[in-house]
């Protein structure tokens, strides 16, 4: 599932020969959630926290139970783009790191293509990071897209 997203889970008590039982037989139960929240009184989880968990049930009367899942990246909020320098002479070489972040805070390093870079001057060698090649004097911009979100910077080569 993804972050920022909500499951509902459902159980129910069977004895050995698959036989429905009252939940009341198990005894009491305690829910942990690793990755999210997990919200009994209505059995929902909530995934915040990108990586692979377990949702585990345990009660009182000695009943155990695991659900192992998996929480992804959520839906892009912003683009960040972070450069080794903004202030460069005009043969510098600035790189260029850039990552997703969902709604939970989850950040996710994106490779993005040569299309995917606008710049007013130099050349760009894509990668992880990208490279910008400055190549003359004064106020540049350099404008990246993904999943259809852009983001420009603004960098002094002298």
């Amino acid at each position: 599932m993804k972050a920022g997203e909500t499951c509902q889970l459902s159980w129910t008590l069977h004895d050995q020969f698959d036989n429905m039982l009252d939940l009341a037989v198990g005894g009491g139960i305690t829910w942990n959630a690793g990755g999210g929240v997990f919200t009994e009184a209505n059995g929902t989880y909530y995934a915040i926290t990108v990586g692979e968990y377990n949702i585990t049930m345990l009660s009182t009367g000695g009943i155990y139970h695991e659900i192992p899942i998996v929480v992804d990246h959520g839906e892009m909020v912003s683009l960040e783009i972070i450069a080794s320098e903004t202030y460069v002479t005009a043969d510098d070489i600035v790189w260029l790191n850039t990552t997703r972040i969902d709604g939970m805070g989850n950040r996710l390093s994106v490779e993005l293509p040569l299309a995917n870079w606008t710049i007013s001057d130099g050349m760009i060698d894509e990668g992880q990071p990208a490279q910008w090649h400055a190549q003359r004097r004064g106020s540049k911009t350099i404008t990246a897209s993904y999943a259809g979100m852009e983001l420009s910077l603004i960098h002094i080569s002298e």
